[in-house]
């Protein structure tokens, strides 16, 4: 089966001006075109499609997706550096994660912190808060922001 650019990009969730990129890179070197010029892309274009986008997702650059392209252009010769490739994919994700993992606790923690705040009537009243009223998964960082109450008011009160 074929697809417009518009229904590949619709299928895949990205927008007709990423395909456009990601062919003009190089990167779908199968893609066809009409005697019009349009692009029309195959089940095996939105199959390496799909790999672009999970490879620019996990964070490789086009110069390393172009890469991984042409070791796929040049068969099995090439298993152990796509081998290497996915594994330093799959630790770059893992730290993605635990990075964002880190940012969320924060999140839900202030989201937590400014709920309570307007509550009891402000910031100060949470800060002086007892420790055991607070969640256990947030004490330690809300012991840490009652240590630093003097920076994060003043950080607080000066942001725009």
């Amino acid at each position: 089966m074929t697809y417009t650019i518009g229904e590949a990009a619709s299928r895949m969730g990205i927008a007709t001006s990423t395909i456009r990129y990601y062919d003009k890179e190089g990167l779908l070197p199968t893609l066809s075109r009409t005697t019009g010029g349009n692009r029309r892309l195959t089940d095996e274009d939105l199959g390496a499609l799909e790999m672009i986008v999970c490879l620019k997702t996990s964070g490789l650059p086009i110069r390393g997706i172009r890469q991984y392209m042409s070791w796929l252009s040049e068969g099995d010769a090439t298993l152990p550096q796509r081998l290497v490739l996915f594994r330093q994919r799959r630790q770059d994700i893992l730290e993605q994660i635990d990075r964002l993992r880190s940012a969320l606790e924060i999140v839900e923690y202030k989201s937590w912190y400014y709920e309570r705040a307007m509550e009891l009537g402000g910031e100060r009243a949470v800060l002086e808060m007892d420790l055991a009223r607070v969640p256990e998964a947030w004490r330690t960082l809300h012991s840490r922001v009652a240590a630093n109450n003097s920076l994060t008011a003043a950080v607080e009160r000066d942001a725009p």
